[in-house]
């Protein structure tokens, strides 16, 4: 059986844990979070999305007592790219319904999207189908950690408001 927790960083941190995977919801908690820190990373200092990913790690071991076979790395990625995506395609949402119906294909696209990253799904790779891709961006960490820690602060301001 699983369980729910807030988290120390901030109590409207939702986050579920199950045998082989977390749940993280992508809400302005998470975002507030992610973003803590990120203009000021200096060398030696964990992103937060990192240091999240080693806090979700270890209550997982301490309550179901193995490890979560996820690496501490394709989990921050995952919740980094995943925050993104989402806070992306509430903005697209908000800026394509001042130009077409909620009918048009491509805000029908957008609005899947974003619904459908609003939980953060992390599982080990005998569960989950797209582990691959965040072991991938793991891998060439270097190149996708600057690129996604900025396009978490320089979101706009007027998404900042949508998402509260």
């Amino acid at each position: 059986m699983g369980f729910f927790e807030h988290t120390p960083f901030d109590d409207k941190i939702h986050i579920i844990y199950r045998k082989q995977a977390v749940h993280v919801r992508a809400d302005k908690a998470l975002l507030m979070h992610m973003r803590h820190g990120v203009t000021g990373t200096r060398k030696g200092h964990l992103l937060p999305a990192l240091e999240m990913a080693r806090y979700i790690r270890k209550r997982y071991c301490d309550h179901f007592h193995e490890e979560l076979n996820i690496s501490e790395h394709s989990l921050a990625l995952e919740l980094m790219i995943h925050m993104t995506a989402f806070l992306g395609g509430r903005f697209l949402d908000h800026e394509l319904a001042r130009l077409f119906p909620v009918t048009n294909p491509a805000r029908k696209l957008v609005r899947y999207v974003a619904d459908h990253v609003e939980v953060i799904d992390c599982g080990e790779k005998s569960i989950d189908n797209n582990r691959f891709v965040f072991d991938i961006a793991a891998a060439v960490r270097p190149l996708v950690y600057p690129a996604e820690a900025l396009s978490l602060w320089i979101i706009p301001v007027r998404l900042r408001r949508s998402t509260e």
